[in-house]
């Protein structure tokens, strides 16, 4: 059943049980003003979801660091301001950034074992960088048999991405010419369900994937949602499950579930190239900005050491605000690459031969 043909149906059911036509159920609320309401609340779950999506995955990372932190800076100077905290105790604000250098120091004990974590998959004897050499050119190697007009196959991500993807177009469009209009009424659905979606996730990411220079984000973010484990899986569902395939629709079947593999392994391996990548920004990041944290947050004992006298009221809120949301750079950053590296990876945890729950349509 297409989304449509479901989407009918079940507006057909809303009808049906709608008493008396005009009203909806026992609230005397005319249909009118309902179907008014649901545009609107869809608009405000699909405004929900866009910010969602952007806070765990598709919003800058560097920007989202530096908003925390501003968030942090005015947060704590209105709470000044309502009374909630106050910068006048010396002892309060020197144990605070004491307790911050100490944090500080924490994320840099993270950062080191971030390090070496990346440098263990990047670095070895010349034995295992050969063998990883000749599994990623093997690899590379059948991806080009899969198009007979392909030569060598780009070393730029997206084009790369871009051309098993219009193989992968072209093996559905050839299935759907290839299979017979003679097989039963379930298996063309089937037949239509899965040729359909596919066409249609092939169609998008070439759209998404047409600037050559992309990061690997950029070009990973367009495969991240779509379950092609489970198309894979339902594709040789219509193999087994349709019977009297000619020789000629079980090879574009298989030709089809080929295809799928590959832009299934191509995304896990696209995705490991991204974790290790920033895994490599995230360590970075916090040594840039742990030296400054540390240094701001002593030069804000020592100014209390002295009863910051020379500053007035409104100055010291606001030297202590800033000084705060410098401390807190470090602890934003492995938070904002962390949730997005955390959510890739459990979004993308299956390989094929299973499908967890979380990743289900």
């Amino acid at each position: 059943m297409t989304d449509g043909e479901s989407t009918g149906r079940r507006g057909e059911g809303d009808v049906d049980d709608a008493p008396g036509g005009d009203d909806r159920g026992d609230t005397g609320v005319p249909d009118e003003r309902v179907d008014a309401e649901q545009p609107e609340l869809a608009g405000r779950e699909s405004d929900r979801n866009r910010i969602v999506h952007w806070l765990l995955v598709s919003g800058d990372r560097r920007r989202m660091v530096w908003l925390l932190s501003a968030a942090a800076t005015v947060a704590f100077i209105l709470a000044d301001i309502v009374g909630v905290v106050g910068v006048a105790s010396p002892s309060l604000i020197a144990s605070t950034f004491t307790s911050a250098i100490t944090g500080v120091f924490t994320i840099v004990a993270v950062t080191v074992s971030i390090n070496q974590l990346v440098l263990s998959r990047v670095i070895g004897p010349p034995d295992t960088i050969r063998k990883r050499t000749e599994s990623v050119q093997e690899f590379r190697t059948h991806v080009e048999g899969l198009d007979a007009e392909q030569t060598v196959s780009s070393t730029m991500p997206a084009a790369f991405l871009q051309s098993l993807i219009e193989t992968l177009d072209e093996r559905t469009r050839a299935l759907e010419d290839e299979f017979s209009a003679e097989h039963d009424d379930d298996a063309q659905t089937d037949l239509e369900d899965l040729t359909g979606t596919l066409r249609n996730i092939c169609t998008q990411v070439e759209k998404d994937l047409q600037h050559p220079r992309m990061t690997l984000y950029e070009v990973l973010e367009p495969i991240l949602t779509n379950e092609f484990s489970q198309y894979h899986h339902e594709a040789r569902e219509l193999k087994a499950s349709t019977t009297n395939l000619r020789a000629d629709e079980e090879r574009a079947i298989d030709r089809v579930v080929e295809a799928l593999e590959e832009v299934n392994i191509t995304r896990h391996y696209f995705k490991t190239l991204y974790v290790h990548e920033e895994l490599a920004t995230v360590s970075r990041l916090i040594l840039v900005t742990g030296l400054p944290a540390v240094i701001v947050s002593m030069g804000i004992i020592l100014l209390y050491s002295r009863d910051a006298i020379f500053l007035g009221d409104p100055y010291i809120l606001i030297v202590v605000s800033v000084g705060l949301g410098v401390v807190l750079l470090p602890l934003n950053v492995l938070f904002a690459y962390g949730l997005r590296i955390g959510t890739i990876a459990k979004m993308t945890t299956t390989f094929g031969t299973f499908t967890p729950v979380d990743e289900m349509p």
